[in-house]
C-alpha cells in the first residue's frame, strides 16, 4: 500500500494494518529472546543428530535424525507462532512455488552432473533399486524430502530467524531498517535531500 493509499485510508477512519516488514503489534513478541531459542534449538538438534548415527542402529539411524533435527526445528516454529503471527508472513504467492520447483529442479541436475563428474556418468535419475523396482519407503521418503523438510526449514530460516532478527535490528537500528524506500513506519513519506 502506497502512503498516498494509506494516508486516504486514514482519512476514511479505516486504519492501515502494517504487515511483519513494516514493524507493528504483529512482529513484537518475535524479540531476541525468540532469536536466542531458534538458534539453541538448531544446535540441539544437530548434536541430537550426531548421538543418533552414534546410539541408533545402521537401519533406523536416519530416519532418527530426520526425526530429531525436524523436531528441533518445529519447537521455536511452535513458539513463535503461539507468541503471534506477523501480518502476510504466510502469504504465498504463484511465482514463489514456480521458483522453488524450477531451482530445486536446476540444483537437482547440478548436483547430478557433479557426482557423475569422476565416475563418467551422472547417477541422476536413478533410485536404489532391489529389484528392478522402488523400494518401498520411496513414497515416504520423496514427501518428507520434498515437501515436509522444506517446509519446515522455510518457516524457521525464513520465517522465525528473519522476522526476529528484523524487530530485534528494527528497534535498535530504526526506520531505516523498517522500510527499504525511506519512509517511516507510520507512512508519512521522508523528504529526502
Amino acid at each position: 500500500m502506497s502512503s498516498l493509499d494509506a494516508a486516504a485510508a486514514h482519512r476514511r477512519g479505516r486504519r492501515h494494518r502494517r504487515r511483519w516488514g513494516e514493524g507493528g503489534s504483529t512482529v513484537v513478541r518475535w524479540n531476541v529472546e525468540m532469536l536466542g531459542w531458534a538458534i539453541c534449538a538448531v544446535g540441539i538438534g544437530v548434536l541430537g543428530v550426531h548421538l543418533a548415527t552414534a546410539v541408533f542402529p545402521v537401519e533406523t539411524s536416519a530416519d532418527a535424525a530426520q526425526g530429531i533435527i525436524w523436531t528441533s526445528m518445529a519447537v521455536p516454529i511452535a513458539l513463535a507462532f503461539v507468541r503471534s503471527r506477523p501480518r502476510g508472513l504466510l502469504r504465498i504467492r504463484t511465482i514463489d512455488i514456480v521458483y522453488g520447483v524450477v531451482f530445486g529442479i536446476v540444483l537437482r541436475l547440478v548436483q547430478g552432473a557433479a557426482a557423475g563428474v569422476g565416475d563418467g556418468a551422472a547417477p541422476w535419475p536413478t533410485t536404489f533399486t532391489t529389484d528392478g523396482g522402488l523400494p518401498p519407503a520411496f513414497i515416504v521418503d520423496a514427501v518428507a524430502g520434498s515437501l515436509i523438510t522444506p517446509a519446515v526449514e522455510e518457516l524457521l530460516f525464513r520465517g522465525v530467524v528473519l522476522v526476529s532478527a528484523f524487530a530485534v535490528l528494527r528497534r535498535s537500528v530504526g526506520d531505516v531498517a523498517a522500510d527499504r524506500r525511506g519512509r517511516p513506519v507510520d507512512g508519512a513519506v521522508r523528504r529526502r535531500s
